[in-house]
């Protein structure tokens, strides 16, 4: 071949390879054609605003405002089916062809109406935004694959769409008639927006209401009496009444009685809603609602329940069984006051609580606020007394037992905020006669209560002190002596430089090579989270045992504060002594020098203090 036409062939192959990258670097990729393809339109949901279908029982409209629901607008004014609606949007964005029968090419009327898709056999369903039509197709009879149909998108540009099979899952729901486009639900309110609900039943009037429509927000009754509502009750009853569904929809039905009942339903985010509720034949319900155009028939379990709510909304059965319903995650602040004198405040920052105490804050046992908001949770109320007399009849007059109940934020530990006024629930218990009773203040109600959760919330303000007394981190222990009557004091230093090693002196004398290293690193372990068994009320006692200590502990501990870069010691000492003379006591006074508190542990936890250290011939301890 001669040179010219390989130059020749060379240019057009270079040519056409850069035709072909110029070219196909311009069209969608497989993945992203062949997926086009398959889609039968390719409509965004989210911005679909409206819904036309048009079949052989006539043309249905519905449509939305915002984040508002989807209503029926036409053939009637009423709230849409919501989970229909969804379908049909599924159709607009997922609907997949299986097998393409026809191109862009004119379809013959023969074959329209062979596939169902002639004026007479086809759905047209529409897609907009705003008035504008964002695409559409007609849906035909049901083809061969499951879930198909035969389908042809309406023209787009002037230009028809072709007949494919296609996946309409949603076939059964657009071939409706146009009455089940309407919601069934008989009230168009969800659990978290009602505030209010009020139930007519001849003269008597059940009235419920709650501050705010959020999760969390209590109920009260407002009417026949002020007092608290069952919590538990709504938050398992009102979805319940909430989800009530009709059977079907009558334009023309019975008038309701004068006297039917009334079950008003009121949300943050609409208008009143009022139900009109009566018997129907063969035990079904009508329902006649405010604020629709049609009325509702009930049968079965729902016509039941329609028509014996009476029964449901009385006093015995929504007024609180529980003395208080506390939120935890809510209540920052709680005060306690005793007829004893006791006068302590406990404050959250964080997830900790903290104590207030003589004018001192300490570390608050968090396991007994937990079990104080569990036993007044779940404290039984059997009756209430409407019209109380005196308070002293109660003993409410001085309160055996007082409880403030406030939603602060508070800035630090040891910079609890005031509760402001107006802002706090005090609980008062009482004791009159060896019977105990309890009024949350502000309620004219008095409720007498069983004595018996009592025994978990201590009186005693010392008992709210936490009982993890040391927190450190073991490696930052310098300094460990041990002095257990009558042996001679064990002195141990660590040195952190040096190898990190525990070096011990007794009268003086060096005697680290007879340490137990083990028992050494278990004993530091066990003081850097050393805690008591529980808090001494009769601290005198304690302190008269403890003025001859049987086991003298001394800590030196090494750690930064907030004012130095450089670590600073820190000593501590302890003190414990048994609560009995003679044999092993079952438990031992403890206590730190220099607080007035008096703890005590247990034998177990006071022979793991006192193991030997130092190996056999060590001379004990």
């Amino acid at each position: 071949m001669r040179r010219a036409t390989t130059l020749i062939l060379f240019l057009l192959a270079a040519a056409a390879v850069a035709f072909v990258w110029f070219f196909e670097r311009h069209q969608p990729g497989t993945t992203e054609a062949g997926q086009a393809a398959r889609l039968v339109l390719q409509l965004d949901p989210k911005v679909i605003d409206g819904i036309e279908i048009t079949g052989s029982t006539g043309t249905v409209r519905l449509e939305k405002e915002g984040p508002g629901p989807w209503r029926m607008t036409k053939p009637a004014q009423d709230r849409a089916d919501g989970a229909a609606v969804q379908e049909i949007l599924k159709f607009a964005s997922e609907a997949d062809v299986q097998e393409s029968l026809s191109g862009r090419e004119k379809v013959s009327d023969d074959q329209l109406k062979e596939f169902g898709l002639d004026a007479a056999g086809a759905t047209l369903v529409k897609f907009t935004q705003g008035g504008k039509v964002l695409g559409g197709a007609r849906i035909g009879r049901v083809a061969p694959y499951d879930s198909t149909a035969y389908v042809r998108p309406e023209p787009v540009e002037g230009k028809p769409g072709g007949i494919v099979i296609a996946v309409v899952k949603c076939l059964p729901v657009l071939t409706r008639a146009a009455d089940e486009f309407r919601d069934r639900r008989l009230l168009g309110a969800t659990p978290e927006t009602v505030t209010r609900i009020n139930f007519k039943s001849g003269e008597a009037v059940v009235d419920l209401a709650r501050e705010k429509p959020v999760k969390g927000s209590l109920w009260r009754l407002t009417q026949p009496l002020a007092i608290r509502a069952d919590q538990e009750f709504f938050d398992s009853a009102l979805p319940d009444l909430l989800n009530l569904k009709a059977a079907g929809f009558l334009d023309k039905a019975p008038a309701p009685p004068a006297d039917a009942p009334v079950l008003t339903v009121m949300s943050g985010s609409g208008t009143p809603e009022a139900l009109q509720i009566y018997p129907g034949p063969e035990g079904a319900a009508f329902v006649k609602s405010s604020v629709r155009p049609v009325t509702a028939r009930a049968t079965g379990e729902t016509a039941a329940v329609l028509l014996n709510l009476a029964q449901v909304f009385t006093l015995e059965r929504l007024r609180s069984s529980r003395l208080a319903v506390l939120d935890p995650r809510s209540v920052t602040t709680i005060g306690m006051k005793s007829a004893r004198g006791t006068d302590i405040a406990l404050h959250q920052v964080g997830k900790n609580w903290y104590l207030t105490r003589g004018g001192k804050v300490w570390d608050a046992n968090n396991d007994r606020v937990v079990t104080l908001f569990k036993a007044l949770n779940e404290w039984e109320l059997p009756e209430l007394i409407q019209n109380p007399g005196p308070a002293a009849e109660y003993g409410l007059d001085q309160p055996w037992l007082e409880f403030t109940f406030a939603a602060v934020k508070h800035a630090a530990k040891s910079r609890p905020s005031p509760i402001p006024p107006g802002q706090s629930l005090t609980l008062q218990i009482g004791e009159a006669g060896n019977k105990f009773f309890a009024k949350w203040t502000g309620e004219p109600y008095v409720y007498p209560v069983s004595p018996l959760p009592l025994k978990d919330i201590p009186v005693d303000g010392l008992k709210w002190k936490s009982t993890r007394l040391l927190g450190f981190a073991a490696f930052s222990l310098r300094e460990l002596t041990l002095a257990q009557d009558p042996a001679p004091p064990l002195e141990l230093k660590f040195d952190l430089k040096s190898g990190a090693t525990w070096t011990a002196r007794r009268l003086e004398a060096d005697v680290t090579p007879l340490l137990d290293m083990n028992r050494v690193n278990l004993l530091a372990q066990k003081f850097s989270e050393f805690s008591a068994a529980d808090w001494m009320s009769d601290a005198a006692t304690g302190a008269e045992a403890l003025k001859n200590p049987s086991l003298r502990v001394k800590l030196v501990i090494e750690q930064y504060d907030e004012t130095r870069n450089a670590p600073k010691p820190f000593p501590i000492e302890l003190h414990f002594a048994p609560i009995a003379a003679g044999a092993r006591a079952a438990l031992y006074y403890g206590r730190i020098e220099g607080e007035p508190d008096v703890f005590t542990i247990t034998r177990a936890a006071y022979e793991e203090l006192t193991q030997p250290l130092l190996k056999e011939g060590g001379a004990g301890r």
